[in-house]
């Protein structure tokens, strides 16, 4: 599904929805921050590389950068504390594994 806006002109690049697929966007986000970084079109402040696409002036890109950084941050910290809950659980099963085969 297309979305025209009508406050920007027309340049012929339809602006795209991103439905049930964040990880498009969030790939998409990312590559455009690796490309900054490289290159060097913006000037990042440290451990704050995220605050040139969090704080950008046009409303659509920053509603679109910070849930696709939300996302992110969301994806990483449950795959943390799945990993945490999980690995334990491996290990001992991987300790008994090895005591049994010797």
């Amino acid at each position: 599904m297309d979305i025209v806006r009508k406050d920007v002109e027309d340049t012929g690049i339809p602006f795209k929805v991103w439905k049930g697929r964040p990880q498009e966007g969030i790939i998409i986000t990312l590559n455009h921050m690796l490309m900054n970084i490289i290159t060097g079109e913006v000037d990042y402040d440290g451990f704050r590389f995220w605050d040139p696409y969090w704080n950008v002036d046009d409303p659509y890109l920053r509603k679109m950068y910070r849930a696709n950084l939300r996302q992110l941050l969301a994806d990483l910290l449950g795959l943390i504390l799945i990993g945490m809950i999980v690995a334990p659980s491996l290990v001992n099963s991987a300790d008994a594994y090895a005591k049994e085969t010797g």
